[in-house]
């Protein structure tokens, strides 16, 4: 899923990266990333009050269970400053037997969702699922 926005914050731990990014002045997404320089701060890709541009997925879903809320969508990021995230959503396509593309809102652009075992989902599963937003690429 595309993603573009302004980097409000960054949370640094060594090598990982916590991002928070605002959509369109109101959407406020937690993603998880790695910059390749500990604590170099020239050298730092993610610099607060940037604009930056990036593809997103979700990835450490461990489990995927039939969806029981009454909506047909929802994303939530209940966590204060984690990537961690709670999805229901119906299955759009399937990658590959550890792999598949949902939404997570109406009307937005497919993401990509990576499972740590095999799945045997059907395109138009209604599923629940737990994992975190990561960036998978950076749009130069």
């Amino acid at each position: 899923m595309q993603l573009t926005g302004k980097l409000s914050r960054v949370i640094r731990n060594g090598y990982e990266r916590t991002l928070e990014v605002v959509v369109d002045g109101r959407a406020v997404y937690w993603i998880g990333t790695i910059e390749p320089q500990e604590n170099n701060r020239e050298a730092e890709r993610f610099v607060e009050g940037s604009e930056l541009s990036f593809q997103i997925k979700v990835q450490f879903v461990n489990e995927v269970r039939p969806q029981v809320s009454s909506a047909n969508h929802s994303f939530v990021q209940s966590t204060a400053s984690s990537p961690r995230c709670e999805i229901a959503t119906t299955v759009l396509d399937i990658s590959d037997a550890y792999s598949f593309h949902c939404l997570i809102s109406e009307g937005g652009p497919a993401i990509l969702v990576e499972m740590e075992r095999s799945h045997s989902l059907k395109v138009g599963d209604a599923i629940e699922f737990t994992g975190e937003l990561a960036v998978l690429e950076i749009d130069d």
